[in-house]
């Protein structure tokens, strides 16, 4: 099952747990197709995309494996970014791309495992 199938059938049973009367059921069915758009999302925003299948919609910085050094291996793959520009790859031979994830934002940190009181 895909996850656009997925979020179709619990949209459906929350609309039939609705109209049946049970307002609970409904919700937990809503909250779930919520969880499952998000899921969605973070997985296209982590998967890497070949430049053979498309570009970056936008110019800009993307994570990238390309030919490049590593440790002393040269001819070896990389991981890193490069500048998407015009249509073109600037400074490697790119592989595929994937977006960069959202920076760092201050206070919006989980707690560590060791800060969680129970």
């Amino acid at each position: 099952m895909t996850f656009d199938e997925a979020i179709e059938r619990y949209t459906s049973n929350a609309e039939y747990e609705r109209t049946h009367g049970n307002l609970q059921g409904c919700l937990e069915f809503r909250q779930l197709t919520e969880w499952l758009k998000e899921l969605k999302q973070l997985r296209e925003q982590t998967r890497w995309i070949p430049v053979s299948k498309r570009s970056p919609e936008g110019d800009g910085w993307y994570m990238t494996t390309y030919d490049g050094e590593v440790y002393g291996k040269d001819g070896e793959r990389a991981v890193g970014m490069s500048c998407f520009e015009r249509g073109k790859w600037i400074e490697d031979t790119v592989y595929a791309w994937m977006p960069l994830p959202e920076p760092y934002k201050a206070g919006k940190v989980e707690p560590q495992e060791s800060e969680v009181k129970e």
